[in-house]
């Protein structure tokens, strides 16, 4: 009998020692990190925190950070040994919730971000930039953005600027990549406070000390792409398009992602606020807005235009194009005015009206066009026999289908193409 009961002992112990190790595990928690004070989790009912090993506080079990206090510590990981180059010995406070789609809010600690972030690397950019807004006495958001994203080494840029510079650096050999890092975390370490430039001029001035003059060259070349240029170099820009709807004070972001997608293409677009380079929305000076030169200029709400937009473009426009739609901007097939042409646009938005005028011709004869105040009635009304129309040489025109345009045939091509719906 005594036989029999010792295999039931030793389940007996076996069972009382893996309960005992499963108490054991539940012991309190802390966070191995050197630049976490504590975290906090807010659930609905109750907020569960830890500290920071170092301070050896005992709190309460928490299945939540037991189950993910492995993928936190990794996280905070990849920030110590930058936190450590760049002599930032802050400890913060993190605060998780469940509000999900929000980006990381600042607190006057440290930082409080939605649980659904920490598959990303926005803790540790969030946590980055507070330091180096507190560090550089900075708060220019796209200049501590685009510090962090260089400093964690990552391709998920957070701007337009950051990307610029970003993709400047990848194509710079290794060995040259980690001197440029040094010497640019030895100058932020020494970097003046309160400067009071904007974060393009800063950075340019920042990285051209890191002495790699292909990775300047490649930089503000990236930038250019984007739409950011000096005030000087606006001078002598030249743009593909200007799409001109003056009338709207809406901001398609349509257009921002297209001009993003296609960074050969030079385009602006001009409200009532002003006319601003894609995809950055860099306003142009109002001193500067007629000086910009462009390849095309589509004006929509072209019916009401007369010839002032004319005399306004002559000399700062190869190609004018009035357009009238009943569609708004958004409405119409935009892809193909980035991604083929101008032509290409016209032919996929049937509906629209449009004229357009070819400027050099019209300034050779521009003193017998003066009278024509709208450009859809004259190309509708095909009065060869009128001033205007013999000055051109207007014979008849042409329907070309790919356009779904006509073209007049004339000595001067003032009138290029035009529909009139």
């Amino acid at each position: 009998m005594g036989y029999l009961q010792r295999p039931f002992g030793l389940f007996f112990l076996l069972l009382m020692l893996t309960m005992a190790l499963q108490v054991a595990l539940k012991k309190p928690l802390c966070i191995d990190s050197s630049i976490v004070y504590n975290i906090n989790n807010i659930e609905s009912e109750k907020t569960e925190t830890i500290y920071s090993c170092d301070q050896f506080k005992v709190v309460s079990f928490s299945s939540y950070f037991y189950e993910n206090l492995n993928s936190l510590e990794a996280h905070l990981m990849k920030l110590e040994a930058v936190f450590s180059s760049l002599g930032i010995t802050n400890k913060f406070t993190i605060t998780l919730d469940n509000h999900s789609g929000l980006p990381p809010r600042e607190t006057p600690y440290g930082i409080q971000i939605g649980k659904d972030l920490l598959a990303t690397d926005q803790l540790e950019k969030a946590l980055l930039q507070v330091s180096l807004k507190n560090r550089l006495k900075s708060s220019d958001v796209v200049f501590l953005q685009t510090l962090a994203d260089f400093l964690m080494g990552d391709s998920k840029y957070q701007n337009l600027v950051s990307q610029a510079l970003g993709q400047a650096f990848t194509e710079i050999n290794v060995f040259e990549k980690q001197k440029i890092r040094r010497r640019i975390i030895s100058r932020l370490r020494l970097y003046p406070d309160n400067d009071e430039r904007n974060a393009i001029e800063k950075l340019k001035e920042l990285f051209s000390s890191a002495q790699n003059p292909l990775l300047t060259a490649r930089f503000i070349k990236n930038l250019n792409k984007s739409g950011f240029y000096d005030e000087s170099e606006l001078k002598y820009l030249k743009l593909d398009i200007i799409i001109d709807d003056s009338t709207s004070t809406d901001f398609d972001s349509k257009l921002t992602e297209l001009a993003k997608n296609n960074p050969n293409i030079k385009v602006a677009f001009k409200n009532t606020d002003g006319l601003f380079l894609l995809p950055s929305h860099l306003k142009i000076p109002r001193t500067l807005e007629k000086k910009i030169l462009t390849k095309y200029r589509l004006v929509f709400g072209g019916k009401k235009k007369n010839r002032t937009v004319v005399n306004d473009c002559l000399n700062n426009s190869d190609s004018l194009i009035l357009i009238h739609s009943d569609k708004e901007l958004k409405e119409l097939n935009l892809g193909s005015l980035f991604s083929s042409s101008v032509n290409e646009f016209l032919s996929k938005n049937k509906e629209i009206s449009f004229v357009q005028i070819h400027l050099p011709s019209y300034r050779l004869i521009y003193k017998d066009l003066g009278s024509i105040t709208n450009y859809f009635d004259f190309v509708r009304a095909k009065s060869f026999s009128r001033s205007e129309y013999r000055a051109m040489g207007w014979r008849h025109t042409e329907w070309l289908k790919d356009l779904q345009a006509f073209r007049p045939i004339a000595n001067f091509d003032v009138i290029q193409y035009f529909r009139v719906n």
